[in-house]
């Protein structure tokens, strides 16, 4: 497979090479346990293992012993971001910058370096509006979104100058790490699920619940007399935070789990017989977003029911998946019914769909490939 991809990449017209190299630049905090980190360092041994000596990751090194001061800490980790910036710019030839930071990719204009940033959502501060706003009018410049659908909005919401810069690339999921944990599936569950009858049906959701749509499930579990939910991500602060997830905190069939390692929590997805992936309108991303968990989920083998969205539904339908509307409690309750009859008639045909296009169309390798092979025709 590493081969492969270096000879596609060789026939590439624009070439990375020791002396004009790709480098990903982040300011973002090392070993980060979040998905933020996750997805970063995912795409640095992609792109690494890609392009080899052509490929450099940056990111400033700052040991931060004091939580409080994190915001400070932030602010140093930008500014070293870019001097390491300007660094790059004299030590190489024709360097290509990539980064999750709008700064450094507005710093990288201003230094003449052709420069990819990776849009996550449309700019929501003041500054980060007029950064973007100025790179848009910048031949260096170029925008990778994480669905098609933020593609077009930045494009209406944003006059580029060169609008054949802009590309989408979904995120991804390392498949062969599920690979090696489905066949151990049964030991999983009971390792990690040592209390919960074997009879019961397992819905696990993993991950900040921030976005909302937990209290359309929640509300509805006892309809399902099988079921047992698991909250896996579920912080303290949390019960705070959401007042009406105390009142389910002592019940026998929901399990609330802290926050877990990403290792962790691939075994937890494995062990599960359902997950859900929850959001609501009040999600300022919710039509914008590509979630690392939905490629995971969808990489378990597992029943995957999921909130549908613009952007979610450009990986899943009703053919790999349970896809309810937003918001919606019949459509969610529809959905649970056929699920559930699904499951009774071992009916694996939308689980094993989902696995086959996330192996065929959403892996690391798949993106970062096509993120280099769109840099090389339009720089």
């Amino acid at each position: 497979m590493k081969n492969q991809h270096k000879l596609n990449f060789r026939n590439n017209k624009f070439k990375f090479n020791r002396s004009s190299p790709l480098v990903y630049i982040t300011s973002a905090f090392p070993n980060g346990n979040n998905a933020h980190s996750h997805q970063i360092y995912s795409m640095k041994y992609s792109f690494s293992e890609i392009l080899g000596n052509s490929f450099i990751f940056i990111q400033p090194q700052i040991k931060n012993k004091h939580t409080k001061r994190i915001f400070k800490i932030r602010i140093i980790r930008l500014l070293i971001s870019l001097i390491l910036t300007l660094k790059i710019k004299i030590k190489y030839n024709k360097p290509h910058i990539y980064t999750r930071d709008i700064l450094i990719s507005y710093f990288s204009c201003l230094l003449s370096l052709s420069n990819t940033y990776e849009s996550h959502n449309l700019p929501e501060s003041v500054i980060a509006k007029y950064l973007f706003k100025k790179n848009c009018l910048s031949k260096y410049f170029s925008v990778v979104t994480i669905s098609e659908n933020l593609r077009k909005l930045i494009l209406k919401s944003y006059r580029l100058k060169y609008k054949k810069r802009i590309f989408s690339a979904h995120d991804g999921v390392n498949i062969n790490d599920y690979k090696r944990l489905i066949s151990n599936k049964e030991i999983l569950r009971k390792q990690l699920f040592p209390n919960i009858p074997k009879t019961k049906i397992i819905l696990t959701h993993s991950g900040s619940i921030s976005r909302g749509g937990s209290e359309i499930l929640l509300k509805n579990y006892r309809k399902y007399k099988n079921l047992h939910i698991v909250m896996l991500g579920i912080k303290k602060e949390d019960l705070v935070n959401f007042p009406y997830l105390k009142k389910y905190q002592d019940s026998n069939n929901i399990t609330f789990i802290n926050w877990l390692d990403q290792k962790e929590i691939a075994k937890y997805q494995i062990a599960s017989d359902i997950l859900i992936y929850l959001t609501s309108k009040k999600s300022s991303i919710n039509s914008v977003t590509s979630p690392l968990k939905i490629f995971e989920y969808m990489a378990t083998k597992n029943y995957l029911i999921s909130s549908l969205t613009k952007s979610i539904s450009e990986v899943l339908n009703d053919q790999n998946a349970y896809c309810y509307l937003i918001d919606d409690e019949k459509s969610f309750l529809k959905n649970m019914d056929k699920l559930f009859e699904d499951i009774k008639n071992n009916n694996k045909s939308r689980p094993l769909k989902a696995f086959e296009d996330v192996e065929n169309k959403f892996s690391w390798n798949k993106r970062s490939s096509k993120i280099i092979n769109n840099i090389s025709k339009i720089i």
